[in-house]
């Protein structure tokens, strides 16, 4: 979905990689990037908590940087509720300037 609305610059929360779901979901984000002619790079990757403000604080410091991705894919629900309280406290608009997906 977010390949297909255009965004390249992509970023990953993701629970912890012994969470086993959220290991094969990151896997196949990966591979569907992939095979859409982007490499995502370790960073674009955070490993989180399974908590909201995990989600909210990894969330922030991605979309704070100078070239922040303009789309988050978020591997649970709770991440994504952060990482949109994060977006909304930068003052991005959801999802004409950040685009928030989850699992």
């Amino acid at each position: 979905h977010l390949l297909q609305l255009g965004h390249r610059r992509l970023a990953v929360l993701a629970e912890n990689e012994r969470v086993t779901s959220s290991s094969e979901r990151v896997r196949g984000f990966v591979e569907a990037a992939a095979s859409h002619g982007l490499e995502l790079s370790p960073g674009c990757i955070a490993a989180c908590d399974h908590k909201i403000e995990d989600g909210y604080r990894r969330a922030k410091a991605m979309l704070e940087l100078a070239v922040r991705p303009t789309a988050l894919f978020c591997c649970n629900d709770l991440l994504a509720v952060g990482a949109l309280r994060a977006a909304r406290e930068l003052g991005l608009r959801v999802p004409e300037e950040c685009s928030v997906v989850s699992f």
